[in-house]
């Protein structure tokens, strides 16, 4: 699954998306591939069903 990030933490554009929580989803940070961001769904459209 894939996201598309538009919020002000992070640099805007398509991400990989790691997992799905209640208050939003872990993106993986392409220059740190270890490190997953927690962000919310106000600032990310899914690309794809969580389902």
């Amino acid at each position: 699954m894939t996201a598309y990030y538009h919020g002000t933490q992070y640099p805007h554009g398509e991400y990989p998306v790691s997992m799905a929580v209640l208050d939003g989803v872990a993106i993986q940070l392409p220059d740190w591939p270890w490190h997953e961001a927690l962000v919310p769904y106000a600032d990310v459209y899914i690309q794809t069903s969580l389902f």
